[in-house]
């Protein structure tokens, strides 16, 4: 499809990708300062990354965990013991676990210069997909430990935390604030234990206190990590134009974004994420940084969430306010946006203009029933997942996503919380995890066919359409 229109910010351009040879000319423009691309492949497995970033990645985690060794940072050597006798105390034990857990530690606002020791971590079995956990941390005060810290139980989802996976804990108690990385994988169930001071223990390291701010740490990654995306690129799927499209998308924010993103690679996906940017901190922004840089494709969704289906009841300037701001907060972090998704999904068409003013495609709702070709790329509808799976109808969101694949059509599918907060009058999720998976198959099943592709919204809309996105 060819528009005349290709002047202005977050136009279609007349570029066609068709083929790696020019995404590589792409790739290796002056904006990535002439940067070799990281080439990557997707099977049934899995991402299969080129043999020096593979190479790269593996020399990155041999140093997590020295070999031959238990544990080591965060943590230093506390009273007379030597590491290997601490590691051999502790390697097999519910301690030596917890321990080995925890990757990376940073501590706001506690107190430097006396020792500060984790007192528990516990990970029950009530379910096998969501643990509670929690992190307790205990300051010596020359003649008792006393509590600094205490999370209270979490629940993983909560957190956006995935079981078994490595993810990243951030809480403030009383003005205290804790970073954590932690394998989840290395957690001990079912089990809690007490340190005391006449125990041969761990304390934390002096690299775990910070001198900085919390928004001035988050900055410094963000910065880091924006600069080493614009050196990524990304080999891409091409297959023949119009075949059946799909796309995930999750708005608002939701804590269980996280699980959504593991959810989906489990079956080889990469999901995007609709953002409304009030209270959007440099903190939060570093969630959607990693979910960005594994390939994960970010969506503007206003600032305060308006109305905008009504001319008399919001203004032009406060619409183009909202669609302009968004935009330019989540990118001041590195992030690029090229998509708008309209609060509640319904766009009065006296707004068109200016949503084309600032984005590349937009899900405005102009064009209610139609998902193919014909559609303008700023009248874009999705499918509810949720809303079309309530009361136990998932069956439906599959009926539909098979008519997509007959069709060919270009079909996003969208949710809010994983699994949704929406519930059936018995109390069940509207959208369950089993819900999710069984629409992941569908798309699995498709792709293998060879019938249809599913990619991150961006991607979606640039083969669907055959263009580029500024």
């Amino acid at each position: 499809m060819v528009y005349d229109d290709r002047t202005g910010q977050g136009k279609l351009p007349q570029e066609l990708v068709t083929d790696n040879a020019l995404l590589r000319r792409k790739y290796e423009s002056e904006e990535l300062e002439g940067a070799w691309p990281v080439l990557s492949t997707t099977s049934a497995q899995g991402v299969v990354f080129d043999g020096p970033t593979t190479a790269g990645i593996a020399a990155i985690a041999a140093t997590v965990v020295p070999a031959g060794v238990a544990v080591e940072t965060p943590w230093t050597v506390y009273l007379t013991n030597d590491l290997t006798s601490l590691s051999t105390a502790y390697g097999s034990t519910t301690r030596g676990g917890v321990y080995a857990a925890f990757k990376d530690l940073k501590l706001w606002g506690f107190d430097s210069t006396k020792p500060l020791k984790l007192k528990f971590v516990w990970n029950d079995a009530y379910n096998p997909t969501n643990h509670y956990f929690r992190i307790s941390l205990e300051l010596w005060n020359g003649s008792a430990w006393a509590a600094a810290f205490d999370s209270g139980n979490l629940q993983m989802y909560d957190q956006g935390l995935v079981n078994n996976a490595v993810g990243q804990y951030r809480g403030t108690v009383s003005g205290k604030t804790v970073h954590a990385t932690i394998d989840f994988s290395k957690l001990p169930v079912n089990s809690s234990f007490t340190l005391n001071a006449g125990t041969p223990e761990y304390v934390c390291s002096a690299s775990c206190f910070r001198t900085d701010t919390v928004d001035q740490y988050y900055a410094t990654l963000i910065s880091a990590q924006s600069d080493e995306q614009k050196k990524v690129g990304a080999a891409r799927r091409i297959v023949q134009r119009r075949k059946a499209t799909f796309a995930i998308v999750f708005d608002d924010k939701a804590k269980s974004d996280e699980l959504v993103y593991s959810l989906c690679q489990e079956y080889g996906f990469l999901p995007s994420f609709a953002l409304n940017t009030t209270n959007f901190t440099a903190e939060q922004a570093y969630r959607y940084i990693n979910l960005w840089k594994k390939g994960c494709t970010m969506l503007s969704h206003s600032v305060t969430h308006p109305i905008m289906n009504n001319s008399a009841n919001i203004t032009a300037e406060a619409v183009e306010a909202e669609m302009a701001n968004s935009k330019k907060t989540i990118e001041s972090f590195g992030i690029p946006i090229s998509g708008w998704v309209t609060p509640s999904s319904d766009l009065h068409a006296d707004f068109t203009a200016l949503v084309k003013k600032y984005y590349g495609y937009a899900f405005t709702g102009q064009n209610a029933g139609k998902f193919d070709a014909t559609v303008n790329p700023w009248q874009l509808n999705r499918y509810g997942m949720e809303a079309n799976a309530a009361g136990g109808q998932i069956a439906t969101v599959i009926a539909r996503i098979q008519t997509a694949i007959t069709n060919g059509e270009l079909l996003v599918l969208y949710g809010h919380q994983m699994p949704s907060a929406y519930l059936n009058g018995d109390n069940t999720s509207y959208f369950s995890v089993a819900d999710f998976r069984l629409v992941l198959a569908a798309l699995r099943a498709a792709e293998d066919a060879g019938t249809a592709i599913t990619l991150p919204c961006d991607e979606a809309i640039r083969l669907y359409y055959a263009a580029d996105l500024a």
